[in-house]
């Protein structure tokens, strides 16, 4: 049976390499921060496909043929399930969490972002690749 986040379907090598990382795999705060920092500056944000209409596959198996695989990048959503399967893979604990981006608004916006909340070290860590 699957994991919640996929992260027993992850080829955890092809992502390391995609995003340039050959560090240390503990789940540690270091680990985190290092893994966060090579996501973000390997993995672009890319919403190609929802100003083109097309379907956004999501998943682990879609998500690494198209960012890991076909080294593109996508939107939160996306960075934030990929992400969260190399934490699961890595042993990390971690919970989901959706935002509201307020941008100066006054009232309340709709949750349209994905983020991650991350223990590492005995803290609780924002962890956010999207």
């Amino acid at each position: 049976m699957a994991s919640a986040w996929q992260g027993d379907l992850l080829d955890l090598d092809a992502y390391l390499h995609r995003v340039g990382y050959d560090g240390d795999r503990s789940p540690s705060l270091d680990t985190l921060r290092a893994l966060q920092r090579a996501h973000v500056t390997s993995v672009p944000f890319e919403n190609l496909e929802i100003y083109l209409g097309r379907e956004i596959p999501l998943g682990v198996e879609a998500l690494q043929e198209k960012m890991v695989r076909h080294r593109r990048g996508g939107y939160c959503f996306e960075h934030t399930e990929l992400f969260a399967a190399v934490l699961e893979r890595l042993g990390f604990s971690f919970t989901a969490l959706t935002a509201r981006v307020q941008l100066g608004e006054e009232k309340l916006r709709s949750a349209t972002h994905a983020l991650l909340r991350v223990e590492a070290d005995g803290g609780l860590w924002i962890c956010d690749v999207g």
